[in-house]
């Protein structure tokens, strides 16, 4: 019979696969610890219908990250602070702050679950160069320009 593995099982698979096991495995061991769902035409269909939707969702996201690439790549994303005289923020620019600029310029980052890295947060008024991580292969390099508040 075939099963979903809901967890992982040492020697039958890992959690999401399905499994050709024996009927008394299933019985005996998957079903009453719960590591298993057995497939049926209606699992089938929802499982079919789930992989359609991850699919849909990925190539949503996949689009808004290149309209971000593309427009970011066409205007640097500006954050305003206070300065002393040499142009040295009293604070610091991190994440968090371009975070929020960028939502604030209309960009909804949240929902694209963007990572920024910084080496360390940002001191001095100019243009510095940021990379904003999606993935492990989708990345887009940006300018951040702080000005005197």
């Amino acid at each position: 019979m075939k099963a979903l593995l809901k967890k992982d099982i040492k020697g039958v698979g890992k959690k999401g696969e399905i499994k050709n096991v024996s009927d008394g495995f299933y019985r005996n061991f998957l079903m009453p610890k719960k590591f298993a769902i057995a497939i049926t035409e209606k699992v089938e269909a929802e499982l079919k219908q789930e992989t359609l939707q991850k699919e849909a969702d990925h190539k949503k996201r996949k689009s808004s990250i290149e309209i971000l690439q593309i427009e970011l790549s066409k205007k640097p994303i500006i954050i305003k602070g206070a300065m002393d005289g040499t142009g040295r923020l009293f604070g610091s620019v991190n994440a968090r702050t371009i975070e929020k600029a960028l939502g604030e310029a209309g960009y909804n980052f949240s929902t694209l679950h963007g990572k920024i890295i910084l080496e360390e947060p940002l001191k001095e008024k100019g243009s510095h160069k940021i990379v904003i991580w999606f993935s492990d292969t989708i990345k887009i390099e940006c300018t951040v320009i702080i000005e005197k508040q």
